[in-house]
């Protein structure tokens, strides 16, 4: 693998602190989801979560993650705002956000991509905050609401079992795919919205009761993350040389486990393959000499370009080049180099998207960190395609020497320190002196579920690759 072959000796760097709470960090949308559910009796089950809710409003009067992105202020702002009415809770609270749903829905064009469900999420809310007569415009999201409609009619199948919080009805059926923990496909707000139809489902509370001691009554986006957690680090420690550390090694057996012949999902408690987590976790097991069966990917293959899911509606960027990336590490062959080309197609389609020439993505706020995997997986492969990303990602530095946050920061300087450290040396060395303050400081959510989230040990693995690939520089 290119980057095992460049990486340079280890060195020692400070560990990133990580809480010994969930993986993933709490948001807003699924405590508000979590929060108004009530027992037999009528009483809170949860008024940690719904203190903790409460906590949480910005001071724009908004709710969700803290890097501005319309769709996730707008499903968490609406979801708190029921949850609070409900609950006759901090009615100014409700008052101000209420004034700024016109404003985010007027917002909502300025991202590059959506939040994961946000055409059954979204109207599901609006309609309910309509509905008991709380001031809203009526009309709002009428193309969100004709897909909707047409992803119910399809059946509850695939992802949308990941966004059953933005039904009014779900199926008993639906009840077969709890896991033995009690998730519905890992989603607190979907089990949340479940409980709420069937509560009795002693798992399923067992499971947000957990969640909720966590975090101080924060309930985090999606938990667990069993192979994101563990490939995604894996693969940063491949990446610096340290494959063979005892950490890798725990690392890589845990996602090794989460391995079916139809791939990986982010979750053991969703049984529903992507080429994301398939990638990586195929990327893993060929850099310690392993085989597995490259027809894994026939399934999320097109003459477009690689589909995250199945039943997805748009293509993601970063499915594509770490698709690309894991076939790079596979033995050639006529069917391997045919999906290449079709990757490679669809990169050089997208690529004009953007005036700045970055790759953005559906699974990911930033576009340094899918323009960093593009830089990764095309480099010595389309010289032309590398080199435009490349220039992007210098063209996107700032005066600081960063690239925005630490994780952003530490994206940039895995693609420059691998592919290009001798041209872009200034720029590394810059890039180095901001990653030193900007470890210390808060990083924000920037990967898209239904909200913005913090994965922090993804994160965080980041981050020490990046540090130590600069380590000589700090």
């Amino acid at each position: 693998m290119l980057a095992r072959i460049l990486a340079p000796p280890p060195k020692k760097v400070a560990p990133v602190a990580l809480p010994s709470t969930t993986d993933v960090g709490p948001v807003a949308y699924d405590s508000a989801v979590v929060a108004r559910l009530r027992d037999a009796h009528g009483q809170l089950c949860f008024p940690q979560t719904l203190d903790w809710l409460v906590r949480h409003q910005h001071a724009d009067g908004t709710w969700g993650g803290d890097r501005w992105h319309a769709h996730d202020r707008l499903v968490s702002t609406l979801a708190a705002i029921r949850t609070l009415h409900e609950t006759n809770t901090a009615p100014d609270a409700v008052e101000r956000a209420l004034e700024t749903i016109p404003e985010l829905i007027a917002r909502l064009d300025e991202d590059d991509h959506e939040t994961i469900g946000f055409e059954v999420v979204a109207p599901y809310l609006l309609d309910w905050v309509r509905g008991i007569g709380l001031p809203l415009p009526a009309n709002l999201l009428e193309p969100e609401r004709q897909r909707r409609a047409k992803r119910i009619a399809d059946g509850i199948q695939g992802t949308l079992l990941f966004s059953v919080d933005g039904l009014d009805t779900i199926p008993p059926h639906v009840g077969h795919l709890i896991s033995p923990r009690g998730s519905l496909f890992a989603s607190p707000s979907a089990t949340a919205n479940y409980l709420s139809h069937y509560p009795a489902t002693p798992r399923s509370w067992a499971y947000l009761v957990w969640l909720a001691e966590q975090n101080n009554g924060g309930i985090p986006a999606v938990h667990p993350i069993n192979s994101f957690a563990n490939a995604w680090p894996c693969h940063y420690l491949d990446m610096i040389g340290q494959g063979m550390s005892r950490n890798a090694r725990r690392l890589r057996a845990r996602a090794i486990r989460s391995w079916t012949p139809q791939g990986a999902s982010y979750s053991d408690d969703a049984p529903l393959p992507n080429a994301d987590d398939t990638a990586l976790n195929f990327l893993i097991q060929r850099n310690i000499g392993l085989s597995p069966d490259i027809q894994v990917f026939a399934q999320f293959m097109t003459d477009q370009g690689a589909r995250c899911y199945i039943y997805e509606h748009d293509m993601s960027s970063s499915a594509n080049v770490d698709v690309l990336l894991a076939l790079r590490s596979a033995p050639p062959s006529q069917q391997r180099d045919e999906w290449i080309e079709s990757i490679l197609r669809y990169l050089h389609r997208v690529i004009d998207e953007r005036a700045d020439g970055m790759l953005s993505d559906k699974w990911h706020a930033s576009p340094l960190y899918t323009t960093s995997r593009g830089i990764l997986s095309t480099y010595g492969l389309d010289q032309g395609l590398w080199e435009r990303l490349r220039d992007a990602i210098l063209q996107a530095q700032g005066p600081d020497g960063g690239w925005g946050s630490a994780e952003e920061t530490a994206y940039a300087l895995h693609a420059l320190c691998l592919t290009d450290r001798v041209r872009s040396s200034a720029a590394i060395r810059a890039g180095a002196r901001a990653l030193k303050l900007q470890r210390h400081q808060p990083w924000p959510g920037l990967w898209i579920g239904k909200t913005l989230y913090l994965p922090r040990p993804v994160v965080a693995y980041a981050i020490i690759a990046a540090e130590h690939l600069v380590a000589d520089l700090m």
